[in-house]
Parts: structure tokens; C-alpha cells; sequence
């Protein structure tokens, strides 16, 4: 920053301040990323008697960032962690079970205390079994599901699985209505000391055509075997 590029630097009054700021994009994660930043600062000063005295001023920072948490979920059906019941694609007014699998994952830095928590809609009950990282909690009053993940290493992942059950209403029928609410990720970068966060959007009981289940297996019929109705 000088004058030719910024006209305000070329004189500055007594007791004035001047601010100056810049963005930049770190490069590939690294464990701990931090860097130096090193400010240097040079002017004239002229005095009463209009003689010039060269100032330099230096300044010495630590940029530290923090981690860039990241929260993922999947549907899934006869993975064979849980035994699966019910019709599918789901019918109205009879149950269905699905596997829900949550992936929680730490970015450039360790984080620690690391959460997640969502919520199953009414029609939608919880079958006691998960299994993977950490524990997991339901409150049956609230319906909301707390998964304790604890530390998780920079650049790794951890995960939890759990089993839920569908019971669609004759109102639902030709629709593919959400399992499972927004989950919400929290935890505490060890490096820097920062809370981070991440959310995902709520999970649809339409399984991925990429698992090779076809497109609208999870709108709900009327009955066995029924065509997707408009």
C-alpha cells in the first residue's frame, strides 16, 4: 500500500489512523495451519523547521485457521448392520425400517467434544440399535438424538449408525416425506480454540439411485407393490 496506489497515504495528520485490509484462500489442508505475517510500515515526518525524519514501524502477527468441520448422512436399507422389516418401496399405515448412517469429519486441525444432533419426525420412531464411534442418545419426548462423538483426528472421519422405523400416513401417499431432521455438527478446534460448526439439511426417505435402488423408492404407496401415484 503507497501513495500511487492510495491517495489518503500520502499524508496522514497527526493522531490519524489508517486501515488496510486483504483476503487470501489457504492452500491444501495441513495439520495445525498456521503462518507469519510480517507488517512493515515506512513514512517521512517533517517537523517545524521542515526537516524530514525517516520512520519505520514493524508489526509481527501469527495467522492461525481453523479446521473446516463437515457433516454428511445417508440412508440406506439391507446394509446388513441391521435386520430390516417392512415393505419396500414404504406403504401407508405399515412400518418400514431404515438404516441411518451419520459421518462426522475434521478438517486442517484435531477437534475435540465433537456433537451432532437431529431429531426423527413423529411418524418416525427409534428401534434402539446403532452401532459405530462414540454413543448416541434418543429422548423420547423430544424425539431429538444426540450423537457424542468425543475427538476426531485432522483429516479423518467418524461415523455412527442407527436404526429407524417409517410409519406413513394415507396422507403421505405420493410423497417422499423426511426420516430425519437437519443435524447440526458442533465442536472445538484444538488448535485454535474456536467453536466450529457445520449443519446438513434434513435426510428424505429416498434412498440414492447410486446404491442401485431406483428413482421414487421413496414415495409412498397405497399399497404392495403399487405404482407411484401423481
Amino acid at each position: 500500500f503507497d501513495p500511487s496506489g492510495n491517495s489518503d497515504l500520502a499524508q496522514v495528520s497527526p493522531g490519524e489512523t489508517k486501515t488496510f485490509s486483504f483476503t487470501f484462500n489457504p492452500g491444501s489442508e495441513t495439520n495445525t495451519p498456521s503462518f507469519t505475517l510480517n507488517a512493515n510500515a515506512y513514512a517521512r515526518r517533517v517537523s517545524e523547521a521542515s526537516a524530514t525524519e525517516q520512520l519505520v514501524g514493524t508489526a509481527k502477527t501469527e495467522v492461525k485457521f481453523t479446521s473446516a468441520v463437515r457433516i454428511n448422512r445417508e440412508l440406506g436399507r439391507g446394509t446388513g448392520t441391521f435386520a430390516e422389516t417392512g415393505p419396500f418401496p414404504p406403504v401407508a399405515d405399515l412400518a418400514t425400517t431404515y438404516t441411518v448412517t451419520l459421518i462426522a469429519g475434521a478438517g486442517g486441525n484435531d477437534v475435540t467434544s465433537a456433537t451432532v444432533a437431529t431429531a426423527l419426525p413423529q411418524y418416525v420412531s427409534w428401534q434402539n440399535q446403532s452401532s459405530g464411534d462414540g454413543t448416541v442418545s434418543f429422548n423420547p419426548v423430544s424425539k431429538e438424538i444426540i450423537w457424542s462423538i468425543g475427538d476426531i483426528d485432522a483429516g479423518k472421519e467418524k461415523q455412527m449408525k442407527f436404526q429407524v422405523g417409517l410409519l406413513p400416513s394415507q396422507t403421505q401417499i405420493g410423497s417422499a416425506p423426511a426420516i430425519l431432521a437437519a443435524s447440526r455438527f458442533r465442536a472445538t478446534d484444538r488448535f485454535t480454540g474456536d467453536v466450529v460448526r457445520a449443519d446438513s439439511a434434513p435426510l428424505s426417505t429416498e434412498l440414492s439411485t447410486e446404491a442401485g435402488f431406483e428413482k421414487g423408492n421413496g414415495i409412498i404407496r397405497r399399497t404392495v407393490g403399487a405404482a407411484v401415484e401423481s
